[in-house]
């Protein structure tokens, strides 16, 4: 097919020299800006119309790219501690009709010193590491993952609910009593896409244009040893273990529990417990029980 292009070509430019005629013509064509045509009113008219209208629909398109990567910048562009905590003020009102109860220091809690921690953590900001030491809390690093412990009812599943979606890194949450149950019901298949990092859609803004989720694993402790065909495992300390392997930790790897670390020790044993130091940030949320 190139062959029979490329000798139809260099038969045309032949034919072209071999008449002076045609070449003349053709040169003429190449030229003409087709000013002697006339045209009626009418034609005139439609002409008109329709390069508006092609005008109108290129402006407009050109109009919505622009918003587009006006939003995009201001997605994807690193948020600073007052722009998180506003963000997630603002959340707030659409999840909880009170949402001073996740953000006050008062009756016994810190939960606003906790909130404070996790709009720094979420910005990425190193003052996270200088409040929390202040606040009494063990070698806090921003690389590694989020876990709030704590006593039942203080809020610890709230508030990872408000920051599932931040600037920094979205995470999606599951329970970990679900999860185990799922493993126990379909066995590997049901563990799909925990394993590993979970993949978003292309260009979602709602979730800040990433590429993918983390995962927060909620009431950790809470959901027994499981068996599956004969199988015994304990479903979410292997999860653990093979995210971490996997390299799906730090922001990608939050968690609750209602456990102390000594408890957390105990129910999954010392080499999970290992992991859980290495790659989280234990964060005690204090309080009482605000189901109550």
């Amino acid at each position: 097919m190139e062959y029979e292009a490329k000798h139809i070509s260099e038969v045309a430019d032949q034919a072209l020299q071999l008449n002076p005629t045609l070449k003349k013509l053709a040169e003429q064509e190449l030229e003409a800006d087709f000013d002697m045509i006339p045209l009626t009113d009418e034609e005139v008219a439609v002409a008109l119309k329709d390069a508006r209208e092609k005008k109108y629909y290129r402006l407009l398109d050109e109009e919505k790219e622009a918003r587009a990567s006006e939003l995009r910048r201001q997605l994807t562009e690193k948020w600073s501690y007052e722009k998180t905590r506003d963000f997630m003020l603002w959340r707030a009102t659409r999840i909880s009709q009170n949402r001073r109860l996740l953000f006050d220091d008062a009756d016994g809690s810190n939960a606003g010193t906790v909130f404070q921690l996790l709009c720094y953590y979420f910005s990425n900001d190193p003052m996270f590491v200088e409040l929390a030491l202040s606040s009494g809390f063990k070698a806090p690093d921003l690389r590694k993952g989020i876990c709030l412990a704590g006593t039942i009812g203080t809020g610890k599943t709230s508030l990872m609910r408000l920051f599932g979606v931040n600037q920094r890194q979205v995470f999606m949450i599951r329970s970990a009593s679900e999860v185990a149950n799922k493993w126990q019901a379909e066995g590997e298949d049901g563990m799909s896409g925990l394993y590993t990092t979970h993949m978003l859609p292309v260009n979602d803004a709602d979730n800040f244009y990433h590429r993918f989720a983390g995962l927060c694993l909620d009431d950790c402790g809470a959901e027994e040893v499981k068996n599956h065909y004969g199988n015994r495992k304990n479903v979410i300390g292997d999860l653990i273990e093979a995210r971490y392997f996997n390299r799906a930790c730090g922001t990608m790897l939050h968690m609750t529990s209602n456990l102390t670390t000594d408890q957390l020790k105990e129910f999954y044993g010392p080499r999970v417990s290992s992991r859980l130091r290495e790659c989280m940030n234990v964060i005690e949320l204090k309080g009482k029980d605000r189901r109550k």
